[in-house]
């Protein structure tokens, strides 16, 4: 999920240059709509949303908190060992509050600090994946 339209860009051709079928949204919502229509290995997320000049409920700490609700049955509940990879702009090393740590508590799997490099995103999802 990426509400930056060049971001998500970049991060689609990235993913798909690696052999991966891609499925991408701009907000939680229509993220969790894609998660319980189709067969998902990993979600890939920013965790800021933008809302004109502000940020949105709409982000990926929302999706994740969401996604980590325990005890529920169907198709939502492999959404619990789901991976979740964070890519965010948020100064990972200098921020306040540690986006890592508060991604990581919220149930995120692994975090990277934008701008990525595929080769950077490639190895993040591999290990990911095998490790799932």
């Amino acid at each position: 999920m990426e509400d930056d339209l060049d971001q998500q860009e970049m991060m689609c051709d990235f993913l798909e240059a690696d052999g991966h079928t891609v499925l991408s949204a701009g907000n939680s919502d229509d993220a969790w709509n894609i998660l319980l229509a189709n067969q998902i290995d990993l979600v890939v997320t920013d965790l800021l949303v933008r809302a004109g000049q502000a940020y949105a409920p709409k982000g990926g700490l929302s999706l994740i908190g969401k996604m980590r609700i325990k005890g529920r049955s169907g198709p939502e509940r492999r959404m619990e060992k789901l991976p979740i990879l964070v890519v965010t702009g948020a100064n990972v090393a200098t921020a306040s509050v540690s986006i890592r740590q508060l991604s990581e508590e919220m149930g995120a799997n692994m975090v990277l600090q934008k701008p990525v490099r595929q080769a950077q995103l490639s190895s993040a999802i591999s290990l990911l994946l095998r490790d799932n």
